[in-house]
């Protein structure tokens, strides 16, 4: 939106629609707020109670873990192999594990109306790191874990974009071919090829912790992994375990911080909100425009929050991940 176009709007549908503004204002900002407040709780204790297990925790050697595989929480560190290693196509790196996500994005340029739409392409083989510290070997399933580590980003114009990430491309059109349909008959156009991977190299020195699990009894179905106990891991990083540690603290404190904040701003909001919407309600205004003001508000409220989630989390995780890797090359 144009700068200073809310106020020339207000003045073109005149007084009437002042109460409308300012319960829309305060409602956004009220749920903002809010969302931020009860994220950041959780999201920062979830961030120190890893960082305590952490310090609570002596890493032990695989080979002990193995003699007594009942469902405890362990610290282990390795070195991070693959019986089915692959390469990552933007580094040409050969990874134990690795996600990647490609991004298509369709465009059309029309004023004054939605212009973007996109879909994405996940790839990811997480679950099968066999993790050696020289007393014996256990496999890691990484698919729910916080990651620490290393990603690129490339992104290239529809026509541009190398052969592999085209590929994609043509599967997404073939997995969404109705919706892509729909979309061109109105107007839009694939723009964009975005692909995010990280990755973990073969080789590399991996700090887990999580819960050990027995070998099933018809024996591990991963393939190179038969006879092996499995970790579910928590936390996986190329990080060594103080610098993982200092990136969780550092994570849940800026989480907290952002938390009190909204609580403050919350306190400080109570008697706005509620003369706001006392001269909203008591506004004359039909049914009709009750029901269209009231959903314009719920999608506002909802882009708002969802705004204010991701970047409490972003901008932690992308400070937390900082301070980790750093520890990394300081080795």
């Amino acid at each position: 939106m144009e700068p200073g176009l809310l106020p020339i709007l207000a003045q073109t549908c005149g007084p009437t629609c002042d109460p409308w503004f300012d319960a829309l204002l305060v409602l956004v900002t009220t749920g903002s707020f809010l969302t931020m407040a009860v994220s950041g709780l959780w999201f920062g204790f979830v961030r120190l109670r890893r960082f305590r297990q952490i310090r609570r925790l002596p890493t032990e050697p695989i080979g002990t873990v193995l003699t007594d595989t009942v469902d405890r929480l362990v610290e282990l560190r390795g070195e991070a192999k693959s019986a089915t290693p692959e390469r990552m196509l933007l580094t040409d790196t050969l990874a134990a594990a690795g996600k990647r996500t490609t991004k298509v994005t369709w465009q059309r340029s029309i004023p004054w109306r939605d212009r973007f739409r996109s879909l994405n392409y996940e790839e990811s083989f997480l679950h099968h790191i066999i993790l050696d510290d020289g007393t014996g070997q256990i496999l890691v399933d990484a698919s729910d874990a916080h990651r620490y580590w290393l990603s690129n980003i490339a992104s290239w114009k529809i026509d541009e974009a190398p052969d592999w990430a085209r590929q994609r491309y043509e599967e997404l059109r073939r997995l969404h071919e109705g919706t892509i349909a729909d979309w061109e008959d109105a107007g839009f156009a694939a723009r964009s090829i975005e692909v995010h991977e990280e990755y973990l190299p073969i080789g590399s020195e991996l700090f887990v912790i999580g819960r050990v699990r027995p070998i099933p009894e018809n024996g591990n179905t991963a393939s190179g992994a038969r006879g092996l106990a499995t970790v579910r891991a928590q936390v996986a990083s190329l990080g060594r375990e103080s610098s993982t540690a200092y990136g969780l603290l550092l994570e849940g404190i800026l989480a907290l911080l952002a938390a009190a904040g909204a609580a403050i701003g919350l306190s400080r909001l109570s008697s706005w909100f509620v003369d706001a919407w006392a001269r909203y309600l008591a506004d004359q205004r039909s049914l009709w425009d009750r029901v269209l003001e009231g959903g314009i508000m719920l999608v506002v409220l909802a882009v708002a929050s969802l705004l204010s989630l991701v970047m409490i989390v972003v901008t932690s995780e992308i400070l937390g991940k900082a301070i980790t890797l750093r520890g990394r090359k300081s080795e």
